[in-house]
């Protein structure tokens, strides 16, 4: 299978869409992850243990000997895809309760904001520069998804409260239809 289908078996055992197959998984990864030369080489050993376990937030997630590993089986990612992860974890982490109650099974945010989540990053790089905020995007152990340093963090918080009310202009919503406002604002 093509990297394209290996990453989309491997989310779909993820979702539950198809039975997890820890060996099929393991294979789909040796034969198509860059992303990491540790990661390739414990991939690649005799004692590789793969896993199915929770991530940060709850969502299901592939282990290599305990580390986090990506069904994200592209070569690179981008810088710019690296803030957009950094900037929802940065939100995520503020959320208040209400919305972080809400979330469940199927559940996202949908920012109803003008131009939604996408346009609160991008005057966010327009104010600070794309160059400052990659450099404020951090890794930190033990999480698996990138996150932003201060006092980059702190002026995203802001720039999202404001851009969204404080809040009042999200609302939990099934991810179907969540997607489809989304496509929509894009106008696709």
């Amino acid at each position: 299978m093509n990297k394209s289908q290996a990453q989309h078996y491997l989310k779909s055992m993820l979702n539950g869409s198809v039975p997890v197959d820890l060996s099929a998984a393991l294979e789909c990864f040796r034969q198509h992850y860059r992303k990491n030369a540790d990661k390739m080489d414990i991939l690649l050993s005799e004692s590789v243990e793969l896993t199915l376990s929770r991530a940060d937030y709850g969502s299901k997630c592939f282990r290599i000997n305990g580390e986090s590993i990506s069904t994200n089986l592209s070569t690179k990612q981008t810088d710019a895809a690296k803030i957009r992860v950094a900037c929802r974890t940065v939100a995520r982490e503020d959320e208040p309760a209400h919305i972080a109650a809400a979330r469940g099974r199927d559940i996202e945010i949908d920012h109803q904001n003008t131009g939604g989540f996408a346009a609160i990053v991008e005057k966010f790089i327009i104010q600070h520069g794309q160059i400052a905020v990659t450099q404020a995007v951090v890794k930190v152990a033990g999480q698996s998804r990138e996150t932003l340093s201060e006092p980059i963090r702190s002026a995203f918080v802001e720039l999202h409260r404001q851009m969204t009310n404080n809040w009042s202009l999200c609302a939990p919503l099934h991810f179907v239809e969540h997607r489809r406002r989304t496509r929509a604002r894009l106008g696709l």
